[in-house]
């Protein structure tokens, strides 16, 4: 009877302090991921919540030492580690994120935000093919991952300047134009005004390499039909 008060508590302490996030009540957030680590220093959700709340209190110094102590104590989180990765990248200390993310993925590769956050620190690194992979990784698990052909286009067109080939370039505007034929419903995406701006920003880089000016021509006025539209 008494472990399964326990379990009740904590359950009430985690789903309690997760909807205090939620809301945006970060100090009282803290006071639910204090309690649990002190009650239950091998539960991973403490630590996800207090490190959560003190990023959202601007306090990323202490948050980092929380997750340091996080994936001490409970080595299989995932997400312990991924916030990890995080904080590193903050600190822009790439080497020590995708360590991270590495550890993350070992334990579950099928979560889109880790390849993902693993591009971007590639990217970074200027690691750009490394990072091509993570977002074709991304692609193969789920193809509704739209944020993976937008940060794609952007590396790719990036690896076009470097090496002033059109070929990654024309294959930027390929993937943006896969993104214009399918419905944005498919992609669960809230703010169609940011995708859809993501995507003409990156075909106007495009074509800016390809100095296409017709074209560069009529995605600016597409642009700035975009922000009209947003205001």
């Amino acid at each position: 009877m008494l472990q399964y008060f326990k379990k009740k508590r904590l359950e009430y302490w985690f789903h309690t302090g997760l909807a205090t996030l939620e809301n945006g009540l970060y100090e009282r957030a803290l006071k639910y991921g204090k309690r649990i680590i002190a009650q239950y220093p091998d539960f991973s959700g403490g630590y996800d919540i207090l490190a959560s709340a003190l990023e959202g209190l601007g306090k990323n110094d202490a948050a980092f030492t929380v997750l340091e102590e996080g994936v001490k104590k409970a080595p299989q989180s995932y997400i312990l580690w991924e916030k990890l990765g995080l904080q590193y990248s903050l600190r822009e200390k790439y080497e020590n994120a995708i360590e991270c993310f590495d550890k993350a993925i070992a334990i579950d590769n099928k979560v889109e935000s880790l390849h993902y956050n693993k591009a971007i620190a590639l990217a970074n690194m200027n690691k750009l093919y490394e990072a091509l992979s993570c977002l074709e990784t991304i692609i193969n698990i789920n193809d509704e991952f739209f944020m993976a052909y937008i940060l794609q286009a952007s590396i790719l067109n990036k690896l076009g300047a470097l090496s002033n080939q059109t070929e990654p370039i024309d294959k930027a505007i390929e993937r943006m134009e896969i993104l214009q034929k399918v419905p944005f419903e498919r992609f669960g995406v809230s703010n169609k005004y940011e995708l859809e701006y993501k995507i003409h920003e990156n075909l106007l880089h495009s074509y800016l390499l390809k100095e296409d000016m017709d074209k560069v021509k009529e995605l600016e006025q597409k642009l700035e039909e975009l922000k009209k539209r947003k205001k």
